[in-house]
């Protein structure tokens, strides 16, 4: 910033620091209980504070020895710098606490600086920015300790820190109360889509049908011929595994491929334009539609479903995500860590079948319905959207000096930052 409110300097958070370092990750972690908590970048939250009660734990001799570089106190204000870089949160417990490489930490001189102020100074989008540009690309992006200790930062006098601080928070407040109720308003969204299937298909009052009386079900490959991670290509025949289905959509991004020799070598698994495939391992449920004309593979975690018209595909979609069909999918959980179904499973599925003029009247009438959910849902989601721009305009206009009104009376950072500087050469003495 060239021009900086009255009162305020500018310097480099290495000259507000009496330390600025990382942690280290040790050669032995453990999951119970023992003495010091381990923080990794996962545990500083996409809201700005530390979740303590999901980490890994180290014992005393490695807390205070071997890691005793990276052993945090009440107010050490942490860094992402590895990864998901830039998140940002404040120490506020007395806690034996340490952390891994992928996070700094921040030790200011006291008094020198709020360090609620320099964490929301981090998280504006002045400073993100500039982060984001300087992170060394590599296949983990990574900031250095440097990059952080010289990151420029507009000081306001110490009283008008905490009027920024106390202002931010009170409009973040705000903002999040906004947020919770349209959050909430977007999973009453998903109910009543859900509650709109249950009526449908709870309601057909025709002769009992299973999946395997109406649709051909078909196996995925999993034959000795089935190519393995390393061998698959990035063009050729599409090889379609759970990994490709989302929303309900078939995600082409992240599509392996196979050579024609290996698909000719493929017995099962062939999909057609317009079937239907289901995850039948893991995330069982999840399916979509495959709308090309070029042929594909579907793998053992994946079951293809034929079916002859394109209203009955239709059904069948909007039955799959049903209330119905999972209480279904509930009859055949075998309790494992990794639940699966068969094709023999699924053909015994119950399927409320009924004629094509009332699977395209039902098709017609949940369609109707979900279009008012889906342009509400739109609404939810650009005012959640807007939220969140908000909280950075705020943050913005903060650190330009046009959030709050000044103080004439208070004394100017410059005179803080001279007794830091003094402070910082009496500790070089020692």
């Amino acid at each position: 910033m060239n021009n900086l409110p009255q009162g305020w300097v500018e310097c480099e958070l290495d000259e507000l620091s009496e330390v600025v370092s990382k942690g280290t990750t040790p050669k032995i972690q453990f999951i119970e209980k023992e003495y010091a908590k381990f923080l990794k970048v996962e545990n500083i939250t996409k809201n700005s504070t530390i979740d303590l009660d999901n980490c890994k734990y180290i014992n005393k001799e490695t807390h205070t020895n071997a890691l005793k570089r990276s052993m945090l106190r009440n107010n050490d204000i942490l860094i992402s710098i590895a990864g998901t870089l830039g998140r940002c949160a404040v120490v506020e417990t007395n806690q034996d606490i340490n952390i891994n490489q992928a996070i700094c930490f921040v030790r200011l001189y006291e008094q020198s600086i709020s360090p609620h102020f320099l964490k929301y100074y981090i998280l504006s989008p002045i400073v993100q920015k500039k982060l984001t540009n300087k992170a060394k690309i590599t296949a983990i992006p990574n900031l250095t300790l440097e990059i952080i200790k010289k990151i420029v930062v507009n000081i306001p006098p110490l009283n008008e820190q905490k009027r920024i601080v106390e202002k931010i928070e009170s409009e973040f407040e705000k903002i999040d109360k906004g947020i919770e109720h349209l959050t909430k308003a977007k999973e009453q969204i998903k109910q009543y889509r859900r509650s709109i299937l249950a009526k449908f298909y709870n309601r057909i009052g025709s002769k009992p049908c299973t999946l395997g009386s109406c649709f051909e079900i078909v196996n995925g490959d999993r034959g000795k011929n089935y190519p393995s991670k390393n061998k698959l290509h990035s063009a050729g025949i599409p090889f379609v595994s759970a990994i490709n289905i989302m929303n309900s959509e078939l995600r082409e991004d992240n599509l392996c491929c196979l050579s024609n020799e290996q698909y000719e070598l493929l017995r099962n698994g062939k999909i057609n334009n317009g079937d239907t495939l289901l995850c039948i391992r893991g995330s069982i449920g999840k399916h979509c539609r495959y709308y090309k004309d070029k042929g594909a593979i579907a793998s053992s975690m994946v079951i293809l479903r034929q079916a002859n018209t394109e209203e009955q595909n239709q059904y069948l979609h909007y039955y799959l995500d049903s209330p119905l069909f999972y209480n279904e999918i509930k009859k055949y959980d075998n309790g494992t860590a990794q639940p699966n179904l068969s094709a023999a499973d699924l053909r015994k599925f119950y399927f409320p079948d009924t004629n094509t003029t009332e699977q395209q009247k039902i098709v017609e009438e949940i369609e109707k319905r979900f279009k008012i959910a889906d342009e509400v849902e739109k609404i939810i989601d650009e005012n959640l959207k807007k939220a969140k721009q908000l909280k950075q305009s705020i943050l913005k206009k903060a650190f330009e000096g046009r959030l709050i009104p000044q103080d004439p009376n208070d004394e100017p950072a410059s005179v803080l930052l001279e007794k830091i500087k003094s402070e910082r050469e009496k500790n070089e003495r020692k």
